[in-house]
């Protein structure tokens, strides 16, 4: 009687242990599936990283061009102001 409890028991502990290899290599699968996501998602985020820090660059370039081409336009409508300041000036000497 106690030997066939041992058997018993040895069947079980067997049937555990196998069980407990199936959780863990389905658990071990899902870890992998989770590290690949991971991967790919992290090189997702380097790649908008890279695409942030290029428009900004873009962005500083564009907007030193804005500040060039606002003083060039001041300057001209500054011109054209005296210009006509002239002009008119010259219509009236000959008026």
């Amino acid at each position: 009687m106690l030997k066939k409890k041992e058997q018993l028991a040895e069947g079980l502990h067997l049937i555990d242990y196998e069980q407990l290899k199936i959780e863990n290599q389905t658990l071990n699968e899902k870890i992998e599936e989770r590290n690949e996501e991971l991967t790919r998602l992290r090189g997702k985020i380097i790649n908008h990283v890279i695409m942030l820090s290029h428009t900004r660059e873009k962005m500083k370039y564009i907007e030193t061009q804005n500040d060039r081409n606002e003083l060039e336009f001041v300057t001209l409508n500054n011109q054209l102001d005296e210009t006509k300041t002239q002009l008119t000036q010259k219509k009236n000497k000959r008026a």
